[in-house]
């Protein structure tokens, strides 16, 4: 079966179910599941839709990629516990 958005479909779909999504994704055709997803990020992606899109995450690297979808939650998570305790 064939439908347009397919990314964003599935996305819809899992979130649908009760996941959290996160995703990566290097072109235009990301951008939907992109935005849809609880944490989204541009992953190599050109300059041009880095350019075109500053609100995303702009990563180059299978490291800061690692950082940001296991390491970067868990810190923001602590913190907000943190907080709440003052």
């Amino acid at each position: 079966m064939r439908t347009t958005e397919t990314k964003l479909s599935t996305v819809k779909a899992l979130q649908s179910i009760g996941f959290d999504t996160i995703a990566a994704g290097d072109s235009y055709n990301d951008l939907g599941m992109i935005g849809a997803s609880k944490a989204g990020f541009l992953f190599r992606s050109t300059p041009e839709i880095i350019e075109a899109h500053p609100e995303i995450p702009a990563l180059n690297t299978y490291e800061e990629l690692r950082e940001n979808i296991f390491f970067r939650p868990l810190r923001l998570f602590l913190f907000a516990r943190f907080v709440r305790q003052k």
